[in-house]
Protein backbone atom coordinates (compact mmCIF):
# COMPACT_ATOMS: atom_id res chain seq x y z
CA UNK A 1 0.00 0.00 0.00
CA UNK A 2 1.00 3.25 -0.85
CA UNK A 3 1.35 5.85 2.17
CA UNK A 4 0.79 9.22 1.95
CA UNK A 5 3.17 12.05 4.23
CA UNK A 6 2.29 12.29 7.62
CA UNK A 7 1.96 16.17 6.80
CA UNK A 8 -1.17 15.59 4.33
CA UNK A 9 -2.73 12.50 6.54
CA UNK A 10 -2.54 15.79 9.62
CA UNK A 11 -3.68 18.12 7.14
CA UNK A 12 -6.23 16.05 6.08
CA UNK A 13 -7.71 15.21 9.47
CA UNK A 14 -7.65 18.91 9.96
CA UNK A 15 -9.53 19.77 6.93
CA UNK A 16 -12.54 17.31 7.74
CA UNK A 17 -12.92 18.84 11.62
CA UNK A 18 -13.28 22.23 10.23
CA UNK A 19 -15.58 21.16 7.55
CA UNK A 20 -17.70 19.90 9.80
CA UNK A 21 -18.11 21.79 12.56
CA UNK A 22 -18.04 24.87 10.03
CA UNK A 23 -20.67 23.81 7.90
CA UNK A 24 -22.49 22.50 11.15
CA UNK A 25 -22.55 25.83 12.41
CA UNK A 26 -23.52 27.82 9.48
CA UNK A 27 -26.24 25.42 8.53
CA UNK A 28 -27.64 25.08 12.26
CA UNK A 29 -27.23 20.91 11.60
CA UNK A 30 -27.85 19.24 14.25
CA UNK A 31 -29.02 16.12 13.05
CA UNK A 32 -26.63 13.44 13.91
CA UNK A 33 -26.88 11.04 10.81
CA UNK A 34 -24.98 14.59 9.25
CA UNK A 35 -21.81 13.41 10.90
CA UNK A 36 -21.52 9.70 9.83
CA UNK A 37 -19.58 10.37 6.73
CA UNK A 38 -17.22 12.48 8.91
CA UNK A 39 -16.68 10.28 11.03
CA UNK A 40 -16.30 7.20 8.57
CA UNK A 41 -13.36 9.36 7.08
CA UNK A 42 -11.87 10.09 9.99
CA UNK A 43 -11.77 6.49 11.05
CA UNK A 44 -10.16 5.91 7.83
CA UNK A 45 -7.69 8.77 8.14
CA UNK A 46 -6.62 7.90 11.77
CA UNK A 47 -5.84 4.50 10.31
CA UNK A 48 -3.54 5.37 7.96
CA UNK A 49 -2.05 8.17 10.28
CA UNK A 50 -1.31 4.98 12.82
CA UNK A 51 -0.04 2.88 9.84
CA UNK A 52 2.27 5.32 8.83
CA UNK A 53 3.34 5.52 12.46
CA UNK A 54 4.02 2.07 14.10
CA UNK A 55 3.27 -0.07 10.22
CA UNK A 56 0.86 -2.42 11.94
CA UNK A 57 -2.05 -3.15 11.03
CA UNK A 58 -3.97 -4.43 13.85
CA UNK A 59 -2.73 -2.08 16.23
CA UNK A 60 -3.78 0.63 13.93
CA UNK A 61 -7.15 -0.46 13.77
CA UNK A 62 -6.98 -0.60 17.50
CA UNK A 63 -6.06 2.76 17.63
CA UNK A 64 -8.87 3.74 15.60
CA UNK A 65 -11.23 2.52 18.19
CA UNK A 66 -9.26 3.79 20.90
CA UNK A 67 -9.35 7.61 19.29
CA UNK A 68 -13.45 7.27 18.45
CA UNK A 69 -13.59 6.38 22.24
CA UNK A 70 -11.57 9.66 23.38
CA UNK A 71 -13.56 11.61 20.62
CA UNK A 72 -17.23 10.54 22.28
CA UNK A 73 -15.95 11.37 26.00
CA UNK A 74 -14.43 14.74 24.49
CA UNK A 75 -18.24 14.95 23.11
CA UNK A 76 -19.76 14.18 26.23
CA UNK A 77 -17.18 16.55 28.43
CA UNK A 78 -18.15 19.66 25.91
CA UNK A 79 -21.76 18.84 26.63
CA UNK A 80 -21.58 18.37 30.09
CA UNK A 81 -19.54 21.45 31.16
CA UNK A 82 -20.04 23.92 28.63
CA UNK A 83 -23.22 23.62 26.23
CA UNK A 84 -25.32 22.06 28.68
CA UNK A 85 -27.86 22.23 25.34
CA UNK A 86 -30.58 19.49 24.63
CA UNK A 87 -29.46 19.31 20.87
CA UNK A 88 -26.53 18.58 21.86
CA UNK A 89 -27.10 15.92 24.59
CA UNK A 90 -24.82 12.83 23.32
CA UNK A 91 -26.99 9.70 22.92
CA UNK A 92 -26.31 6.32 23.27
CA UNK A 93 -27.53 5.56 20.05
CA UNK A 94 -25.59 8.09 18.27
CA UNK A 95 -22.25 7.35 20.18
CA UNK A 96 -22.43 3.52 19.39
CA UNK A 97 -23.10 4.65 15.79
CA UNK A 98 -20.08 7.03 15.26
CA UNK A 99 -17.57 4.20 17.02
CA UNK A 100 -19.23 2.00 14.17
CA UNK A 101 -18.62 4.34 11.39
CA UNK A 102 -14.70 4.95 12.86
CA UNK A 103 -14.63 1.47 13.05
CA UNK A 104 -15.69 0.65 9.46
CA UNK A 105 -13.91 3.76 8.03
CA UNK A 106 -10.67 2.19 9.37
CA UNK A 107 -11.53 -1.33 8.43
CA UNK A 108 -11.90 -0.53 4.85
CA UNK A 109 -8.19 0.71 4.89
CA UNK A 110 -7.36 -2.40 6.91
CA UNK A 111 -8.43 -4.47 4.61
CA UNK A 112 -7.09 -2.06 1.26
CA UNK A 113 -3.31 -2.12 3.07
CA UNK A 114 -2.97 -6.13 2.31
CA UNK A 115 -3.27 -5.07 -1.21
Amino acid sequence: MIQPPLAYILFALFVLLATAEVSAFIFKIYNNRFYRIFHFIGGALVYLLFFNLTQNRLLSLVLVLVVGILWEIHEWVLWKFFLKKRVYKPEKKDTLDDLLMDFLGGLLFYIVSFK
